[in-house]
């Protein structure tokens, strides 16, 4: 029977279309096709082009689904008008070709990752079809990605549709179990449609899990380290590894470092970074123990871990379990020796001349006596001048003092032709022994010089006082005092008088605070206690003064006992400028208007004016004051009154010296509506110099002006009237 009707039923129950068989192409709305054998449809060698739906009772489900069935056909088709089959999702890629690809990315084993995809219908026939996973080149092998459940529908065999023109399917859902290592090979699901022309869809989905960096590490816990002297730098390197993967290519990378420290432990700051999995150990950490005191020495050092996805997944870093250990060790500290006395060796202050004696010298072993110190040895020799020196201990324990054993003396005469301690030296060489407490042989731990004579002190000495200059200040105003800075700029060497210092006079404007200062050390600086200034600021100009100052070399106790000595006065020259206060006045610089005023209040009227007509003035704001004087400066603003007034130039402005002005401040009346205005406008301005600027009182400029109407002439009315009436006439001919 030929096919004949646009919405086409077929099966059993139809209609007339029961086994049909196609004469030519043909364009319908709908085929739909019921179950059994009465469906069958031959086509033959024409084809079928659907213009809204096809459905087929009897297609299958999932991997049976086959849009031909009880379809016979040589060359012919069944055609969507207008259909087309893309695959969408956030990570689907090339979903409108035949060979799509879900990127599901890379996890850790132990994770899951889930996405979507949706298919959709870029044109107006709606289509329908199947998801398959095992037939039409579909292979889904990998147990990852097998499941139930909502999570899975997207690797579940079934059918999907209607999808109408501009639609997308559901989302089907595929998950990624991390439940071990490698990637997703091979691993896709086949996207068939019911129309021969809309391109069927491989979708390829891809992945892969990584284990997570796994560390080993030796020697195991607790590590003893051999006996260490105060400073010692012993440590014990930690043998690092990243356990073999166990897929191959699919282990994360391993970083190391030290975290919290506890007790007596310490590290070496050492990292490990990117070890890859199976790689040799690495010996980058190690630890140690605290060696800036003695004593037993105990404590842990935590190893922090990370899993580093850099080279492998690609994954954020992953924080893994931290391994601790435990670090003993024993530390001794080195035999300490005490200054030598007496330091230096003197009966007393000497000139020339003078011969002394021998002296025997005091020294004590100063190291704690807790078991963890070792013994001094010392011996003493001659080494500059006339110096005698001899004798020796050894073995002298913690906290023990030797006052005989150590003997200097001195012969000849001393030299007082510069400061300082004269004659000669004697050196006392030192060792810390570990005899009985560290095993370690004796080490030298250094030698201390024995200064053998009187002393020489010289005179305290001062810096050369630069002249002051205080600035400027205004008439009225005071001037700041100046701290005068005054060294002893005698060596600080102990052999240095001290420094008195006092004023003893001022001339002209200068001006002292009566200060002074006593025993001002070597190479001490005072800045507090002498202060100048400068007086007479009642008138402007240029003010000077000098003042002096007494000096003396202050022989304390504490130094060489030889009391004062005066030294040569200093006199300071103190300079400063007291200017005018800048002074604001607004003058006319021609035009129209009368400006009146003075001080902090100006009006500028402007006059009368008849409509239309022109009506603007200049102005200039000047700093009138004699030199010398502060500068101008200022803003204007608080802007109020009539909109009529037009203003421009009004602009902020810097540093305008005595007599100079500000131009191009113009002021506009708009005249084209009759009436009185008024403005007004503040000033603040500022008077300034070098040293500081200091606020103004605001000048206020008030602005009037009138615009009168004009009257129309008797004249003017009667020719408008005229117009009028013969504009009148001209429409009535018409």
């Amino acid at each position: 029977m030929p096919l004949t009707t646009d919405d086409v039923v077929i099966g059993k129950m139809g209609t007339s279309n029961k086994q049909p068989t196609l004469d030519q192409n043909r364009t319908i709305n709908k085929l739909t096709l019921g179950s059994s054998t009465w469906n069958l449809l031959t086509l033959g060698s024409f084809g079928l082009t659907i213009t809204s739906d096809y459905t087929n009772a009897d297609w299958g489900t999932g991997n049976t689904f086959d849009p031909n069935k009880w379809i016979s056909k040589t060359l012919g088709y069944i055609n969507a008008l207008n259909a087309g089959q893309q695959l969408t999702g956030t990570k689907v890629t090339n979903g409108t070709t035949a060979n799509a690809t879900l990127a599901l990315g890379n996890i850790h084993v132990g994770d899951t990752a889930t996405s979507s995809y949706q298919i959709y219908n870029s044109g107006t026939t709606t289509i329908r079809g199947a998801i398959q996973t095992n037939v039409n080149g579909a292979n889904l092998t990998d147990s990852r990605l097998l499941g139930t459940g909502t999570n899975y529908t997207g690797v579940t065999a079934g059918n999907f549709g209607p999808i109408a023109g501009g639609a997308s399917s559901s989302a089907y859902n595929v998950t990624f179990t991390g439940s071990s290592a490698g990637a997703l090979d091979n691993q896709k699901v086949y996207i068939i449609n019911n129309f021969e022309n809309v391109t069927n869809q491989t979708l390829n989905i891809t992945g892969a899990a990584y284990d997570y960096a796994a560390a080993s590490m030796l020697p195991t816990t607790p590590i003893t380290l051999a006996n260490q002297r105060v400073g010692g730098s012993l440590t014990q390197a930690l043998s690092i590894t990243n356990t073999a993967a166990t897929v191959v290519g699919y282990k994360e990378k391993l970083d190391a470092s030290f975290g919290t420290l506890t007790g007596d432990a310490n590290n070496n700051g050492g990292t490990i970074g990117l070890l890859a999995a199976g790689s040799p150990a690495n010996t980058n950490l190690a630890v140690g123990v605290n060696t800036g005191t003695a004593g037993a020495k105990s404590g842990t050092a935590q190893v922090n871990f990370t899993s580093n996805g850099t080279g492998t997944s690609g994954l954020a870093n992953s924080t893994l379990a931290s391994q601790t250990v435990t670090v003993n060790g024993n530390v001794y500290r080195l035999a300490t020796a005490s200054a030598h006395t007496p330091e230096p060796v003197t009966l007393a202050n000497v000139r020339e001349g003078g011969t002394f004696g021998t002296q025997a010298l005091t020294l004590q072993n100063t190291a704690a006596s807790d078991g963890y110190s070792e013994k001094l040895n010392a011996s003493i020799s001659p080494t500059s001048g006339s110096a005698s020196a001899s004798g020796a201990f050894t073995l002298l324990a913690p906290q023990a003092i030797n006052n005989s054993s150590l003997i200097v003396g001195l012969g000849g005469s001393a030299n007082t032709a510069t400061a300082g301690a004269k004659s000669g030296t004697a050196t006392i060489t030192l060792a810390s022994d570990g005899t009985g407490t560290s095993g370690f042989t004796a080490s030298g731990i250094g030698s201390q010089t024995v200064n053998i004579a009187g002393k020489v002190f010289r005179l305290a000495s001062a810096n050369a006082l630069e002249p002051v200059n205080l600035g400027t200040v205004r008439v009225g105003e005071s001037f700041n005092m100046q701290e005068l800075s005054l060294t002893n700029t005698a060596a600080n060497d102990g052999y240095s008088e001290k420094l008195n210092a006092s004023f003893l006079s001022a001339t002209d404007d200068a001006t002292h605070n009566g200060g002074s200062f006593a025993e001002l050390g070597a190479g001490s600086t005072n800045m507090m206690d002498l202060s100048v200034g400068l007086g007479n600021t009642g008138t402007a100009g240029a003010k000077s003064g000098t003042a002096t100052i007494a000096l003396a070399s202050n022989g304390t106790t504490d130094t060489s006992g030889l009391g004062l000595y005066d030294l040569t006065s200093q006199t300071v020259t103190v300079t400063g400028m007291v200017n005018y206060w800048a002074n604001p006045v607004f003058v006319n610089l021609g035009g129209l208007g009368t400006l009146n005023g003075s001080g902090t209040s100006y009006t500028l009227d402007l006059g009368t004016f008849t409509i239309g007509s022109a009506a603007n003035t200049s102005l200039g704001l000047k700093n009138d004051v004699d030199e010398p004087a502060d500068w101008l400066s200022g803003y204007y603003d608080t802007f109020s009154g009539d909109a009529a007034f037009l203003l421009s130039g009004f602009n902020s402005f810097d540093n305008l010296n005595a007599g100079e002005k500000q131009t191009g401040l113009n002021v506009a009346l708009n005249t084209s509506t009759a009436g009185a205005f008024n403005y007004s406008l503040l000033l603040n301005a500022f008077s300034g110099n070098n040293s500081s600027y200091a606020s103004l009182a605001g000048v206020t400029l008030n602005l009037t002006g009138k615009v009168a109407p004009v009257p129309i002439p008797s004249a003017a009315w009667l020719l408008a009237s005229g117009m009028i009436g013969l504009i009148g006439i001209r429409r009535r001919r018409s």
